[in-house]
């Protein structure tokens, strides 16, 4: 009995902490729900292209309507294999973003942990699953690439225009 009134406690506390910073636990189904149409499979895993859409999707506080690229890059998403992400990452970054400028604090940590706790029975280890890159580092990436191939076309004119 002490041991399920503590499981209760514990997951008041949770929803408490997470209501204070605007988000409800209607707002943590909805990004089920919308989690579920997107990976219908239930492998709790999306395609990095199909993110935009998910993010568009969700209603507010969580929702980030499109154009989403520099939000989801502000993220900094783990990107495993074959591009996929996993939700419990992207629930922990639309929740920071709706929290909107938290300092990362010990009790931010904590909140993310007990979140974790809550959800650890429908999402699976993780452990096998290591992450090649991240959304902030692929935006670089894309950035350089454009600087290059600017570069490289400027480079091209240039050239054309000396002959």
């Amino acid at each position: 009995m002490n041991l399920f009134i503590a499981v209760l406690l514990e997951n008041y506390e949770l929803a408490n902490s997470l209501e204070e910073n605007g988000i409800t636990q209607d707002d943590l189904e909805m990004f089920h729900i919308v989690w579920e149409k997107h990976d219908p499979y239930a492998t709790q895993f999306i395609k990095l292209s199909n993110l935009s859409n998910f993010l568009s999707e969700l209603e507010s506080p969580l929702g980030v309507t499109k154009p989403n690229d520099k939000a989801m890059a502000l993220f900094n998403l783990p990107i495993i294999d074959k591009e996929m992400i996993h939700s419990l990452d992207v629930l922990h970054a639309v929740t920071k973003y709706a929290c909107g400028e938290i300092e990362e604090d010990k009790e931010f940590d904590d909140m993310q942990m007990r979140l974790d706790l809550q959800f650890l029975k429908y999402y699976p280890i993780r452990l096998n699953h290591v992450p090649l890159t991240s959304t902030i580092q692929r935006k670089k990436q894309d950035l350089a690439v454009r600087k290059i191939q600017k570069a490289y076309k400027n480079y091209l004119v240039k050239k054309k225009l000396k002959a």
